[in-house]
């Protein structure tokens, strides 16, 4: 527990301060790092006998983050569709021999686009109008769910939510999760955002959270699919870099979405 909430604080603290005080080229560059090394602990679970062929899948599945260097989501799109593509070839080259050859497509798209294709879009969240306002509201938000439901679960929780992809998740967790999004929403919203409703951001954290949790479960069934605890060991108490930033990446296109379509100003 001391190590989880240590290197929780750090990382949080580290992250904040990338928002707060970075440059947009250097918050892409923090971005395509990050997702390096969840893509390495993703591909390195996926893909264990592909060890020589793994920095070319890796390389690949970054494209998406390359092309946004600008902040331009028609660019990001080109290099998602040119990830798919040039990835689709190689694996067609390399595994031609396999019967297995469309497993390992699979897997190598999961990653592009479960990893790096809604990592781009923190880079689009950050190039949008009040950029960091916005990714400081979806860290407090997915923090806060994320504690919220580890610590109401841990010493209330009772009723399973998904014993078959996540043992240790329970209804009262996501309760916990959700409430402590709402509360996080209610106290930072006025200062972040004073102009807009507050009901609003109150909606858009609930499903940010909700979707949040979807991200953390989507990798649970990764992670027990390939027989493993976590993703990887380089953070203290949390586990890997995939394990920390699972629910964040899954809300991030969500809450860019919401922006361009007006949902949320």
């Amino acid at each position: 527990m001391k190590n989880r909430i240590i290197t929780g604080v750090t990382f949080g603290a580290l992250w904040l301060l990338v928002l707060l005080l970075g440059s947009f080229k250097f918050f892409w560059f923090m971005i395509l790092v990050i997702a390096c090394m969840a893509l390495y602990e993703f591909f390195t679970i996926a893909l264990p006998n592909s060890t020589s062929q793994r920095p070319a899948f890796l390389i690949l599945a970054l494209l998406p983050i390359i092309g946004v260097f600008n902040g331009q989501a028609g660019q990001m799109q080109a290099a998602f569709m040119l990830a798919l593509f040039l990835s689709t070839a190689l694996v067609l080259i390399i595994y031609s021999d396999q019967v297995n050859d469309f497993t390992e497509l699979a897997k190598i798209i999961s990653g592009i686009t479960l990893i790096s294709l809604t990592a781009a879009h923190l880079v689009l969240l950050m190039s949008a109008a009040s950029g960091r306002q916005w990714l400081i509201l979806l860290t407090l938000i997915t923090t806060a769910s994320d504690t919220g439901a580890y610590f109401t679960g841990t010493l209330l929780g009772r009723h399973k939510l998904c014993p078959a992809i996540s043992p240790g998740k329970t209804w009262e967790g996501l309760a916990g999760g959700l409430i402590a999004a709402v509360i996080v929403t209610i106290i930072a919203a006025p200062f972040i955002f004073p102009d807009s409703s507050i009901l609003k951001l109150i909606l858009v954290s609930l499903l940010l959270s909700i979707i949040g949790v979807g991200g953390d479960m989507t990798e649970s069934i990764f992670k027990r699919s390939h027989k493993v605890k976590d993703s990887g060991a380089v953070l203290p108490g949390h586990g890997g870099i995939l394990d920390r930033v699972d629910s964040i990446l899954a809300a991030a296109p969500v809450l860019y979405y919401a922006i361009k379509l007006g949902i949320v100003q």
